[in-house]
């Protein structure tokens, strides 16, 4: 009992009475609303954040009827970071913000966007408030775009149900080094697990340093880790700057990959359909003067 004491208690569920034991893991699928996915479940578990009859709990633990089972928010341990964010939306329950290259989303690190949250985003007045702001996804260390950030525990179970039941839109500009054809679609498993990701040639120029380049949107159908990094080498032409997907002149390009979570589509906390996009940096319209507004 004593470690909850340092955790600030979320919800509670009581276990209704079951036909056959189940495995905690397998249980509490559904039955938070904050954690609608089976891998959330797992993490909230190994984080010790999900206790069964006042005890930390483990996935394989059984549960069959009147077991208590709680969940408690994930502690807050980094002072907040002073660091200017570009804040692209706003309002009382969620906002979305611009992270820049290299720049961790959040981590127990000294610089990342999660840090700089209190410093850019204004406290929610709502009962269900998180102490601090927190970012619902992530994009890549050096992945510059948009990020959402939920302030309240209704709005991050609303934003992470659209990512789970595929409602959110998100749309990627890269530079990619060789020549696309104009649109297409990439079905190409990842780590076993179908991977599917539309594209669209906006432009093509020839680069004395680094050959023909393709001006790319991205539409992801999936949301696998890396995946439009790893289609665009699977069609042969990898994002100029990734060093890890690449071995051809995109390793030239030392800055940072370019890859931009350009564009994003969702529904807010009242089901209004929002849609925000964000500028386009420096680096890539230099390579592509039309980018330039």
């Amino acid at each position: 009992m004593a470690a909850t004491k340092k955790l600030k208690l979320r919800s509670t569920h009581i276990v209704t009475i079951l036909d056959h034991p189940c495995r905690l893991s397998d249980y509490l699928i559904g039955v938070f609303d904050e954690i609608p996915s089976r891998k959330g479940i797992k993490k909230a578990i190994k984080r010790g954040l999900v206790y069964l009859n006042h005890q930390p709990g483990a996935t394989g633990d059984w549960v069959a009827g009147g077991d208590q089972i709680d969940l408690y928010e994930q502690p807050t341990l980094l002072s907040p970071l002073q660091y200017k964010l570009d804040v692209l939306h706003e309002d009382q329950h969620l906002a979305a913000v611009y992270k820049p290259a290299k720049i961790l989303v959040s981590g127990n690190h000294h610089f990342t966007l999660e840090r700089a949250l209190p410093y850019n985003i204004a406290a929610s007045c709502q009962e269900d408030a998180f102490t601090t702001a927190r970012p619902v996804h992530r994009l890549d260390y050096e992945t510059a775009g948009i990020v959402l950030i939920a302030k309240t525990r209704s709005a991050y179970t609303h934003l992470q149900s659209q990512f789970y039941d595929r409602l959110i839109i998100k749309k990627y500009l890269a530079i990619c080094c060789g020549e696309l054809p104009k649109e297409g679609r990439v079905d190409h498993c990842i780590d076993g697990r179908e991977a599917i990701t539309d594209f669209f040639t906006h432009e093509q120029i020839h680069s004395a340093k680094y050959g023909p380049l393709s001006l790319v949107a991205f539409d992801p159908v999936t949301g696998r880790t890396h995946q439009i990094r790893i289609h665009a080498a699977f069609l042969g032409c990898p994002i100029i700057g990734d060093k890890l997907y690449s071995n051809t002149a995109a390793n030239i390009y030392r800055k940072c990959h370019m890859l931009l979570a350009q564009a994003i589509t969702f529904n807010d906390t009242t089901d209004k359909r929002i849609h925000i996009t964000a500028q386009i940096p420096r680096r890539m319209s230099r390579f592509f003067p039309s980018l330039i507004k």
